[in-house]
């Protein structure tokens, strides 16, 4: 039996790795992969953005949450960010 997990900050890292460790070697085989986007770089010009500049704006916007720009907590953050900006 197999799992993958994707973990996006150290501090879970840490947590999980600790509460691995304590398992038998006989039980659980722990395999570090650090994946990173440098098997997939792509080289980034001036000629490649102009040629798939429809695909990198959707990516770019395909996380967009249009009620968050509509919400309290957006202008609440939208004024701590310009109160520290012009101080």
């Amino acid at each position: 039996m197999q799992i993958i997990l994707k973990i996006k900050s150290k501090n879970a890292y840490d947590k999980l790795h600790s509460c691995l460790k304590q398992f038998d070697i006989n039980e659980i085989e722990i395999i570090y992969e650090e994946h990173t986007i440098s098997k997939n770089k792509i080289e980034i010009t001036d000629d490649y953005i102009e040629k798939n500049w429809k695909e990198i704006v959707s990516n770019a916007l395909s996380s967009f949450d249009e009620d968050c720009y509509k919400s309290e907590q957006y202008k609440l953050d939208r004024g701590e960010f310009l109160i520290g900006k012009y101080k």
